[in-house]
């Protein structure tokens, strides 16, 4: 069983992995992996890891642009 502060760290972590195989900057990364990486990021559960994070006392803000990439 995961503690809250554990799911939000999750669902960080989840949202930056996802960020670095979208990004292209890895020439390595398939392209269908990279085109769905940017895909489930369109759909990330933001407010999710807010609430997951607010619970604890964190902030996970995301930016707008990153999100769109």
């Amino acid at each position: 069983m995961s503690l809250p502060d554990q799911e939000a760290r999750a669902l960080a972590a989840a949202w930056h992995l996802l960020l670095d195989l979208s990004s292209g900057r890895e020439k390595r990364i398939p392209t269908t992996t990279r085109e769905r990486a940017r895909d489930i990021l369109r759909h990330f559960p933001l407010d999710a890891a807010g609430r997951w994070q607010h619970a604890q006392g964190q902030q996970f803000q995301p930016a707008r642009a990153e999100i769109d990439r």
